[in-house]
């Protein structure tokens, strides 16, 4: 193969049909390295090498690596209930017989069992389960999903803000609200940075925090460790005095868990807290405690995503490739520094799913096969060769419609395009008579030979 190579061709053959070709680029932005990683779905890759010359490489076949696909119907499930997975060990010759496992959870009553129905246990506290489905066989292939508890007891309030010498009381409970029994659980505190200077901040055993007046840290984590399974659940707590960011950022609640994603979120008006409902008369000012301004400066810490970002107005956006599970936002005054806020996006990430193009002989789809965020539209534009047509295109084994030669998919998990062309019937007449003629011509040629026969046999008589 060719050493110094400046594009890669490569076609994705899974169950024996090739995808639609692509490429990468030398030097190209991210392309730099060669390869993403293939996906467990495909059985091989065809790759063709392109030099600066233009010189083609021959096509070379590689097998991907043997894989144990895992699927399920949801990958979300509930404590106290079950869901069923499926394994299927793809190119070994060894067996389809798997080893199921589970981990990361917190309760021993979170067990899967030799068929890989997953038991979720009611007492459950881990927000995502690891799944692992290992080759009885071959023991180094195995394959991983992740499975989200829905409704896990988790620590709450997260991240809040509590004045000095003010107090939060803290619980373990799930979004229904049902709580674990505060006893079963070893409350702890600790400074972020620093130590605890007041011997008045401290945690009770049912879960009752106190900040001390005089305590100098601004930010405390909060701990409650499961006596059972040893799990520890966390947040933290942002410190503030009582004449923080007056109307503008002191009041910031915990922000709602969202799902990345390309709309905007509104920090000022979901977020703060409407001051007309619970009134607070400000002093007022003199000429040693001035008003100060509600100007602040906005801030976002902890993305992963350029397209994930705060502006001047509060408007919070998420980037649909954010991969970030919590971001920190934050209010600075404008005038004086040292007063701030900060309040805590959680962040779902989205998931990738795998979208296989397949196009037949004599037309081309477009973009080919790859990888999207679930929620993505991605437009597809079919182009027949000259002289032919689209003749059907599926999804899933499902005809579609095109709406000028494209179709836009929202994508929602794996999914497969197949397009086939046709002949088209508006194709022009080529004027190829080519066989036409030459059946004339051996048809006249058979009668003058035959008449040449009958006039020599006669001939030959006289």
């Amino acid at each position: 193969m060719l050493r110094d190579w400046y594009k890669l061709y490569y076609t994705y053959i899974t169950n024996g049909t090739d995808s639609t070709e692509g490429s990468y680029t030398r030097g190209d932005g991210d392309n730099y390295e060669v390869f993403a990683s293939v996906p467990d779905t495909v059985d091989k890759v065809r790759v063709v090498l392109q030099d600066y010359a233009g010189n083609l490489s021959e096509a070379v076949t590689i097998d991907n690596r043997p894989a144990v696909i895992l699927t399920s119907e949801t990958t979300m499930v509930n404590t106290g209930d079950t869901l069923q997975l499926s394994a299927e060990v793809k190119r070994s010759e060894k067996g389809n017989a798997v080893k199921w496992s589970v981990s990361d959870n917190t309760s021993t009553d979170t067990t899967i069992d030799e068929n890989g129905l997953l038991t979720v246990g009611d007492n459950e506290t881990a927000f995502l389960l690891r799944i692992t489905a290992t080759s009885l066989e071959a023991p180094d292939v195995s394959g991983t999903m992740y499975i989200m508890v829905a409704d896990a007891y988790n620590l709450t309030p997260q991240y809040v803000s509590v004045n000095y010498g003010g107090t939060q009381k803290f619980s373990i409970e799930k979004p229904s609200g049902k709580q674990a029994p505060a006893d079963a659980f070893i409350w702890s505190i600790e400074s972020v940075s620093g130590d605890i200077t007041s011997v008045n901040t401290k945690i009770s055993e049912d879960g009752l925090f106190t900040a001390g007046i005089d305590e100098t840290s601004r930010e405390i984590k909060v701990m409650a460790t499961d006596k059972k399974s040893q799990f520890v659940h966390s947040t933290i707590i942002y410190l503030r005095s009582n004449n923080s960011i007056p109307n503008a950022v002191s009041s910031i609640e915990q922000f709602a868990d969202i799902q990345t994603d390309s709309e905007t979120f509104s920090v000022e008006k979901s977020l703060v807290k409407n001051k007309a409902e619970a009134p607070v008369p400000a002093p007022a000012p003199t000429n040693n405690d001035p008003a100060v301004p509600d100007e602040v400066v906005w801030t976002v810490e902890g993305a992963n995503s350029a397209d994930t970002k705060v502006d001047e107005n509060g408007t919070l956006t998420i980037g649909i490739d954010e991969t970030a599970v919590q971001l920190y936002v934050t209010a600075t005054s404008v005038v004086d520094e040292t007063k701030s806020d900060t309040a805590v996006v959680n962040v779902t990430p989205k998931e990738k799913h795998y979208v296989e193009v397949i196009a037949g002989e004599h037309g081309t789809v477009t973009p080919g096969s790859g990888e999207y965020y679930e929620g993505t539209d991605v437009t597809f534009t079919f182009v027949p060769e000259e002289g032919y047509a689209v003749d059907k295109v599926t999804v899933d084994g499902k005809e579609v419609s095109l709406t000028d030669g494209k179709y836009t998919l929202t994508v929602t998990g794996t999914t497969q395009i197949e397009a086939s062309f046709k002949v088209s019937p508006d194709a022009p007449d080529t004027g190829d008579y080519m066989p036409v003629m030459v059946l004339l011509l051996f048809a006249v040629s058979a009668v003058l030979l035959a008449s040449g026969c009958y006039l020599f046999v006669c001939r030959r008589r006289k």
